[in-house]
Parts: structure tokens; sequence; C-alpha cells
């Protein structure tokens, strides 16, 4: 079990490991885009508009998912390494992105009703978790994985989740 956050001295006497996580206490939407973003990234989430990408909550469906694999089978290689999801199949994408959709929203980033990247948000009791956070190198461009992120926080807000982890490493 995990201690909730922002609680990081152990609570009980159980042996325990660290886990090094990247979470985002954003207090509200406007406090993080204006006082914790620096420039060049409020920069990016404008530019994302500007250049035509449409972000948008989006259904769990077979038009999804194949806009997945196509996300996933641009290029075998990301940020240096395999990429574990190239050449994976629909129905192996639709099952691996199925999980917990009781408790899950997708927000997609499109340009001209292409879908160039997407995020999984999972939500809990007090976190929502980003399970996937990925978009095509082609439409890098468009910084969508900014604009992707910014709606998270906004649904965050929203959802009244004060904590939102993006990183589990």
């Amino acid at each position: 079990f995990c201690q909730r956050m922002p609680n990081t001295v152990p609570q009980y006497q159980f042996p325990m490991e660290w886990e090094s996580i990247a979470v985002l206490d954003y207090k509200d939407h406007q406090f993080w885009f204006e006082r914790i973003l620096d420039d060049k990234t409020r920069n990016m989430i404008r530019k994302a508009g500007k250049k035509g990408a449409e972000i948008r909550i989006v259904d769990f469906n077979d038009d999804l998912v194949r806009g997945i694999v196509d996300i996933y089978n641009e290029t075998p290689v990301r940020q240096g390494r395999q990429f574990k999801h190239y050449g994976k199949t629909f129905d192996e994408v639709k099952s691996a992105n199925a999980t917990h959709l009781e408790r899950s929203v997708f927000i997609g980033a499109f340009y001209d009703r292409e879908l160039i990247g997407f995020i999984k948000l999972v939500f809990g009791d007090r976190t929502a978790r980003a399970e996937q956070i990925i978009s095509k190198n082609a439409h890098r461009d468009k910084a969508p994985t900014n604009a992707l992120l910014d709606e998270a926080v906004k649904l965050c807000e929203e959802h009244r989740v004060p904590y939102l982890v993006y990183g589990v490493w």
C-alpha cells in the first residue's frame, strides 16, 4: 500500500521501499499557469492553439484505439530507447488501455481530425495519475504534450483532486 500524498514521512513500522514519483501540487490552474510555469512552457501551451491543435475529452472507443496505435507505431525508438509499445496490435492496445475505465478520462490532442497525442488520467481519492501521455514526434511543432498537461490540470481542479502524478521511476 502507499501513503497518501503529500505524506512523505513513514507512518507505519512495516518494511517499506521508497518510490520516486513526479507529483504536481498545483493549488489551482490559474496559480499553476501564472506562477509555477515558466514563460517558455506557457508560450508552448498557447502555441498549441495557434498552430491548430484542438484539445478535448474523448470517449474510449475503437476510433481512439486506432489513433493510439498510430501514435505507438510512429517510431520504434523514443528518447533514445526501444519503444515498448511499437508494433502492438489493435487488440493489444485496446486491452492495455481499457484498464480502470470507470475512473479514467482520456484527453486527445487533434490536428485536422487526426489524433496527434493523448493522455489517460486515472482518478483516485486525492490524486489523478497520468498513465499515458504521449504525442507524435511529427507534430512536435504544435506542442500537443504541453497542451494535454494543461488540460489535465484543469480537469484535476474541476474534480477537486489536489495532486497530479505524472511520472514514476
